[in-house]
């Protein structure tokens, strides 16, 4: 069975998450196709994550396994088309529907060639959860961004700005959530509780300050993925982004933990981001309505 992984890490995670939900469906050895992540740029997550799965990194090592990934309107096309056919429950093809219907397509048999962001609890149940948490700790990593004295009374917030911002087509798609939406989340968990901002700008929590929250926030500070990741995690209070990093950050060690999430997950598609939200939200999550800049 082929799982490609693309994009950045808290997808790459998601999709690592559906091949351990596969291997223990199917009881088969996963290959994760690593081959469109070269010429993005992106890095593949540490083996480890993966469980010490094969990586296929040159398309020669797939062979006619590979699995394809198109993309945009041009994906859409195909999930129809594989819809039409009835080939969405064959063994031939397995498409992500990435947030356009309340779940995705399960697949019946083995072998499965699964291309797509996978952004679905069905996937992520406790089983799978519980083995991704382990990895995750026992990384090097695991140990950085500690954020001792603030985990357990304060509040954890993340903005995702940086490429939502600075990209104009992630920006209409994903969007910038609104100061109405943090400052509903910051009343559900607590509104008089210290704030510490995580984001790859200092812009955004000056933003924060002027608009959602201004005493008791302080700035994460300018870190490294692995930092703020495991910073965020440790708080017992977390307020996503419409960010699979932050989702995974606050999934990881769950444990009584209090997390808030949008009710709409895209900009792009208002019935399309609350379908999305439906599938990321964990039964014990808060969701609340968000607004857009």
């Amino acid at each position: 069975m082929v799982v490609r992984l693309d994009c950045g890490f808290g997808n790459q995670l998601f999709q690592v998450a559906l091949g351990e939900w596969l291997g223990r469906r199917f009881g088969r050895e996963v290959v994760y196709d690593t081959t469109g992540l070269a010429g993005s740029g992106r890095t593949a997550l540490p083996l480890s994550l993966c469980g010490g799965a094969a990586f296929a990194t040159k398309r020669s090592e797939l062979g006619w396994r590979r699995a394809y990934w198109l993309g945009g309107k041009y994906n859409a096309l195909l999930l129809k088309m594989v819809r039409a056919t009835g080939l969405g429950r064959t063994p031939v093809l397995f498409l992500d529907d990435e947030g356009r219907s309340d779940s995705a397509p399960v697949p019946t048999r083995p072998p499965v060639w699964a291309v797509g962001f996978w952004q679905n609890v069905t996937f992520v149940d406790k089983e799978v959860l519980d083995v991704m948490d382990r990895r995750l700790n026992a990384l090097p990593q695991a140990g950085a961004g500690a954020e001792t004295g603030v985990e357990d009374e304060g509040i954890a917030v993340h903005l995702r700005w940086g490429d939502y911002k600075s990209d104009e087509q992630n920006r209409r798609r994903h969007g910038l959530l609104g100061p109405g939406y943090y400052r509903a989340a910051l009343d559900a968990l607590g509104s008089d509780r210290p704030v510490t901002v995580f984001s790859e700008t200092e812009d955004a929590a000056d933003w924060f300050v002027s608009h959602c929250r201004k005493d008791g926030v302080r700035y994460a500070g300018r870190r490294d993925m692995w930092q703020d990741f495991f910073g965020l995690s440790r708080f017992r209070r977390v307020v996503i982004a419409n960010s699979s990093f932050s989702w995974w950050a606050a999934a990881h060690r769950s444990a009584g933990k209090s997390v808030v999430m949008p009710a709409r997950w895209f900009a792009l598609d208002e019935r399309w981001g609350r379908n999305a939200s439906r599938r990321l939200r964990r039964t014990d999550w808060i969701q609340v309505e968000n607004d857009w800049l």
